[in-house]
C-alpha cells in the first residue's frame, strides 16, 4: 500500500515537473505564427467582428420589411349577463337575446407596404451602408494588429542583435584585457592598462545586462500581445534578409478608411432618401380572414366567417415645417460626410507619400550603417594588432572597440527600423504584403 502510495506520488509530481519546465522552455516563434496568436486573441477585433454580424442582421431585417406580414389572434370568452329585446303585444310577448354567453373568435391579417415614398428603400440602403462601415472598421482592426504584430517582433529582432552585438563587445574586451595581463606579466605594460581593461570590460558586462532588460520588456510586450505565458522565453526564428527597395506603388481605393468614408456616405444619402418620403402618403394593402361563434351573426349563435380585403392610405404634416427641416438637416449631413471623405483621402494620401520617404531614409541609413561598421572593423583589427605590438595604449583599443560595437549595433538596429518603415508603408498603401513575411 506504501509503495503504491509513493508511486503515485512520484508520477504526480513528475507530471507537475514537466509541465512548469515545458511552461519554461523557449518557444520558436515565426511572424506568421505571431500574426495568427495576435488575431486569435485580440479583443478589440472581436468586438468589432461581433458589431459587423449585428450589422449583417439589422441589414437583413430592413430587408424584410419589404415582405407581407401575418398576424393572428384568438379569444374565447363567456359572458353571464347578456342584454335581451323583450316585447309585448298583450296576448303576444316576444324575448330574444342580443347577445350570447359564450363568444369564440378567430381573426388572420396579412398586410404588405406597396408604396412608402423610399422610406423602406431607404432604410434598406441606410442599413447596408452601416453594414459595410462596421466591415471597414473590422478590416482596420485587423490591419491596425497585423501593423502592431509585425512591428512588436522586429523589434524584438533588433533587441536580439543588440544583445548579440553587446556579447560580441564583452568578448573582444575579455580577449583584450587577456592579453593585457600577458603583457603586464612580460613587463611590456603597467597596472594602468590592467584598471584600463577592467573598467572597459565592466562597463561592457553593464551595458549587456541594459540590452538584455530592454529585450526582456520588449518580449514581454509582444507576449502580452499575443496572449503568451509571461515565463516562457521567445526565440524568433525568422531572419530578415538584405534590404531592396521595391517599386513604389499608389495608394489603393480599397483602404478599410476610404471604404468606411464611402459607407458614411451612402448612410447619410440613405438619410436624405428617408427624411424626404415623409412628403409623400404610405399605401398599403391588407386581407382578412375571421372565424367565430357568434361572430357577425348575432341571433343564430352559430360558427361562421367571412373575408375582408382593403387597403389604407396615410400621410402626415407637420405646421412647423418639421420634415423640410430634417431635409435640410440630412443634406446639410450629406456635405459633411463628403467633406471628410476628402479629408481622409488627402491624409491618407500624405501618409503614403510620408512613409515612402521614411523607407528611402532608412535604406539610406542603412546603407550608412554597414559601411561605417565594415570601417570600425578594419580600424579595429589594426588597432588590435598594434597594441599586441605594443604601438598602441589599451584605453586608445577599448575606444576602437567601443565604436566598432555601436557600429556593430547601429547595423542590427538599422536593419529593422528598415523593415518597420516597410511594414508602415505596406500599410499606409493598404498593401496585403502587411500580412505576409519578409
Amino acid at each position: 500500500m506504501n509503495f503504491r502510495f509513493f508511486s503515485q506520488a512520484g508520477i504526480f509530481l513528475f507530471v507537475i515537473y514537466m509541465l512548469v519546465a515545458q511552461s519554461s522552455m523557449s518557444r520558436d516563434l515565426g511572424l506568421q505564427e505571431a500574426f495568427n496568436l495576435a488575431v486569435e486573441h485580440s479583443h478589440q477585433l472581436k468586438k468589432a467582428r461581433a458589431d459587423r454580424m449585428a450589422s449583417e442582421e439589422a441589414f437583413n431585417i430592413a430587408k424584410s420589411e419589404r415582405y407581407p406580414t401575418v398576424s393572428a389572434s384568438a379569444i374565447g370568452f363567456y359572458n353571464s349577463e347578456v342584454p335581451s329585446l323583450n316585447m309585448d303585444f298583450g296576448t303576444f310577448s316576444f324575448s330574444r337575446d342580443m347577445g350570447t354567453h359564450e363568444n369564440y373568435q378567430t381573426d388572420f391579417r396579412l398586410a404588405m407596404p406597396v408604396f412608402t415614398g423610399g422610406r423602406l428603400s431607404g432604410g434598406i440602403k441606410a442599413a447596408d451602408a452601416v453594414n459595410g462601415l462596421n466591415h471597414a472598421l473590422e478590416q482596420m482592426q485587423i490591419d491596425a494588429i497585423y501593423l502592431l504584430t509585425r512591428v512588436t517582433y522586429l523589434k524584438l529582432y533588433r533587441a536580439d542583435r543588440s544583445v548579440d552585438a553587446a556579447q560580441s563587445s564583452l568578448e573582444r574586451i575579455k580577449l583584450t584585457q587577456t592579453d593585457v595581463k600577458a603583457l603586464f606579466t612580460a613587463g611590456a605594460t603597467d597596472s594602468v592598462d590592467l584598471l584600463e581593461t577592467k573598467l572597459g570590460v565592466t562597463k561592457a558586462a553593464f551595458h549587456l545586462t541594459a540590452v538584455e532588460h530592454e529585450r526582456r520588456s520588449i518580449e514581454i510586450e509582444l507576449k502580452v500581445l499575443l496572449d503568451l505565458p509571461l515565463d516562457q522565453e521567445l526565440e524568433l526564428v525568422d531572419t530578415l534578409p538584405k534590404p531592396v527597395i521595391e517599386d513604389f506603388v499608389q495608394l489603393v481605393d480599397t483602404k478599410p478608411q476610404m471604404l468606411a468614408a464611402q459607407a458614411n456616405i451612402g448612410l447619410n444619402r440613405a438619410k436624405v432618401q428617408i427624411s424626404r418620403s415623409a412628403l409623400t402618403p404610405t399605401l398599403s394593402v391588407f386581407a382578412g380572414y375571421s372565424y367565430g361563434k357568434p361572430n357577425l351573426d348575432h341571433f343564430n349563435n352559430s360558427w361562421n366567417d367571412y373575408w375582408t380585403f382593403g387597403g389604407q392610405l396615410s400621410w402626415s404634416f407637420n405646421f412647423g415645417m418639421q420634415t423640410a427641416h430634417e431635409i435640410t438637416k440630412a443634406n446639410w449631413g450629406l456635405k459633411a460626410s463628403l467633406r471628410e471623405r476628402n479629408r481622409i483621402e488627402e491624409e491618407l494620401s500624405r501618409d503614403s507619400e510620408l512613409a515612402q520617404k521614411k523607407l528611402l531614409f532608412a535604406f539610406e541609413h542603412y546603407t550608412t550603417a554597414k559601411l561605417q561598421y565594415r570601417i570600425s572593423l578594419d580600424n579595429y583589427r589594426l588597432a588590435q594588432a598594434s597594441h599586441r605590438e605594443g604601438a598602441l595604449s589599451s584605453n586608445r583599443l577599448i575606444e576602437i572597440e567601443t565604436a566598432l560595437a555601436e557600429s556593430e549595433s547601429s547595423v542590427a538596429a538599422a536593419l529593422a527600423d528598415f523593415y518597420i518603415a516597410q511594414s508602415v508603408y505596406y500599410n499606409a498603401i493598404g498593401s496585403d504584403k502587411l500580412k505576409k513575411g519578409f
